[in-house]
């Protein structure tokens, strides 16, 4: 019985040391559980929807150890076109660059579930191991960096403006080749606080520049390329159409004298609803969803390296029908307005991207490439001789000036989003900066998007856009 009972005794022992063992010791480098980290997705403080408090860190959050911490892999740099670190580890947090914590907030932010959050749209890249060890200060482990398209400086800049002039909305910049250049969205938030403390308003947790909202004028664009794919280039405009309770900006609910004869060039440069509203009643929604999917990809999800892009558009009625051809009745993002108005000047709709290329985190090497600009429609040259002349007309109308050399077509947008007429109309302006060639690799857009504006029509916040493409090209 004695001898059982120290048996019993070395074997708890044994047991005892083998605990405390596999605690103490430290991972394989070449383990499963010391790779976790470039196999999932998560991340250094696994955000949730509620980011933890600023001073909390890894172990706290998470219950990681400090010897599991020494072998994970931490993401690397998010930097911009021009190689500036934009995203960093700051100990156990992941934080924007102290310069545009506030203007890249809701591009960026890892945490908050409203941020398009670049950081974890490139998660999985920056997670893999560096082949060239390094290090941060801290200590810990990085993966390879990812070199962005945008340009933050730019970014900066003009977030700055919106601010100075308090102009909720967005400025989007995309090149015709698919980069990315900007996505400003005001107000904004400080990604890097913390938000336990902080009263945000939905306008500061979401991105203006992809979010889904109604274009109104600007969708004239898509609409004049629908008319002229189906031969509809004219039309004797009575200024309100008294059946569908439709007039133009000119005429409040009253028809003009006379019917004034419009070509399809001329009623884009006026804006006429009425015009549009009775070439979409005309041809029917069939012919109408037909054209802006065959040249606009319009009812397609449109995948990015960074986000869906989904467009709707109402035709149940003749009346939403009608409303449709002027832009009430639809919903589409400013990101998706500048990818129509550069393949209206081009010819082409290229598919946008905001990752550029992976780099050694040490070196900054090139890795690899990540973007891969995928054409997603084209049109033919003779369905937007119409439009591009009424958007050159536009541009004139607009007093804008930009460098000797570049070729500038607008359009101007006023979207009526609510009946309450004490309620902000909501404003857009869009420039298509392009050479004399209409070359892709030349071809930029800019979209404004302007929801408090104190003017009756977006033409009335034209010196705003005129400073954004001063600030543009400086």
């Amino acid at each position: 019985m004695k001898k059982q009972v120290i048996f019993a005794a070395i074997l708890a022992a044994l047991l005892l040391a083998s605990v405390v063992f596999a605690v103490a010791r430290p991972k394989d480098e070449n383990s499963e559980s010391s790779t976790e980290a470039e196999t999932t997705d998560e991340t250094e403080t696994t955000p949730t929807d509620t980011q933890p408090a600023s001073g909390e860190t890894a172990a706290e959050t998470t219950g990681t150890s400090a010897i599991e911490d020494a072998d994970r892999i931490y993401r690397g740099f998010l930097m911009d076109c021009n190689y500036t670190i934009l995203m960093e580890n700051q100990d156990t947090m992941r934080c924007i660059t102290e310069k545009y914590k506030t203007s890249l907030g809701n591009v960026l932010d890892s945490y908050h579930s409203q941020s398009i959050s670049l950081d974890k749209s490139f998660e999985k890249v920056l997670r893999i191991k560096n082949e060239k060890a390094f290090r941060s200060d801290n200590g810990h482990l990085m993966g390879e960096s990812v070199v962005l398209t945008l340009d933050a400086e730019l970014q900066n800049n003009l977030y700055t403006y919106l601010e100075q002039n308090n102009i909720v909305g967005s400025v989007t910049i995309l090149d015709a080749d698919g980069k990315v250049r900007t996505l400003v969205s005001y107000p904004s938030y400080n990604a890097n606080a913390d938000y336990s403390e902080m009263n945000l308003s939905p306008d500061a947790t979401y991105n203006a520049c992809v979010s889904p909202a109604c274009p109104g004028s600007t969708f004239k664009m898509l609409s004049a390329v629908v008319g002229a794919a189906n031969g509809f280039t004219e039309f004797d405009d009575p200024g309100y159409l008294e059946a569908l309770d439709i007039s133009n900006w000119d005429c409040n609910r009253k028809a003009y004298d006379k019917p004034i004869h419009r070509t399809l060039r001329e009623a884009f440069r006026v804006s006429s609803n009425c015009f549009f509203a009775e070439l979409f009643y005309e041809l029917g929604a069939d012919k109408v969803s037909d054209a802006l999917d065959k040249y606009f990809c319009y009812s397609q999800s449109i995948a990015c390296d960074f986000v869906t892009i989904n467009n709707n558009i109402k035709l149940d009625s003749n009346a939403d029908l009608s409303r449709a051809g002027f832009g009430q009745r639809n919903n589409i993002s400013p990101l998706y307005i500048a990818m129509c108005a550069n393949e209206i000047v081009t010819g082409q709709m290229t598919v946008p991207y905001v990752g550029e290329k992976v780099v050694d985190t040490r070196t900054l090497e090139d890795i690899q490439a990540l973007a891969n600009p995928q054409t997603l429609c084209t049109i033919p040259s003779e369905l937007t001789e119409a439009v591009k002349g009424g958007m050159s007309d536009v541009a004139a109308d607009l007093k804008l000036t930009v460098p000797e050399g570049i070729q500038l077509y607008c359009k101007t947008g006023t979207a009526e989003i609510s009946d309450d007429d004490s309620k902000n109309d909501l404003h857009y302006i869009v420039a298509t900066c392009t050479n004399a060639e209409s070359s892709v690799e030349k071809t930029k857009t800019v979209v404004l998007q302007y929801a408090n504006s104190p003017n009756q029509y977006a033409s009335g916040d034209a010196k705003h856009l005129q400073a954004i493409l001063n600030m543009l090209y400086q």
